[in-house]
């Protein structure tokens, strides 16, 4: 009988660690999944500065200035440079969309992302137009571009209609300009 009880308590204590140590996975995994998350965003803002060091770079400044200010005198060249730019931005929020879809981020991570940028990547005389042509004609269907980003996207256009990044740049320099005749 001693034998009996001995076993049973036995099977209890054993039973009650394998419940601890499947706990203890769970917990773990949580934890792994939270550094993924992460990392991701890691990667995702290293992928902001690489980005943001290729507009700083040698004549990026310069086109964009271009394509907000006389946007119809760009050349094919410089359209080409807009495009990698603006291309390069879609790339990133679909890939930050793909990551909600799967569980890894959440969907207000993306909305955020893609709220903040579009003023400044799309909101300018050639960003709009592009955007119009690759959003209705220019191949972006639903297998590429998520219904609910483009509506997103439009409606922080429409929103933003009356301004644009030039618009935003010249109340800054209106702001410094005061700022310095007070010193």
């Amino acid at each position: 009988m001693n034998s009996n009880k001995f076993t049973e308590w036995s099977n209890l204590i054993a039973n009650i660690g394998i419940a601890i140590g499947l706990f203890l996975v769970i917990l773990q995994m949580n934890q792994n999944e939270k550094l993924v998350q992460i990392q991701i965003k890691n990667q995702y803002a290293e992928s902001y500065i690489a980005a943001e060091t290729t507009f700083a770079g040698e004549n990026m400044p310069l086109v964009w200035q271009k394509s907000a200010e006389e946007p119809q005198s760009l050349t094919l060249a410089e359209m080409r440079i807009m495009e990698s730019q603006t291309f390069a931005i879609l790339l990133r929020w679909i890939n930050l969309y793909n990551l909600a879809e799967s569980g890894i981020l959440s969907d207000d991570e993306w909305r955020k992302e893609v709220s903040l940028d579009v003023g400044f990547y799309f909101n300018t005389p050639y960003g709009r137009a592009w955007w119009e042509y690759h959003s209705r004609d220019g191949g972006l269907d639903e297998e590429i571009l998520p219904i609910e980003m483009k509506k997103l996207i439009d409606g922080r256009l429409i929103a933003l209609k009356n301004t644009n990044s030039l618009s935003s740049f010249q109340n800054i320099k209106e702001i410094l300009v005061k700022n310095m005749a007070k010193d």
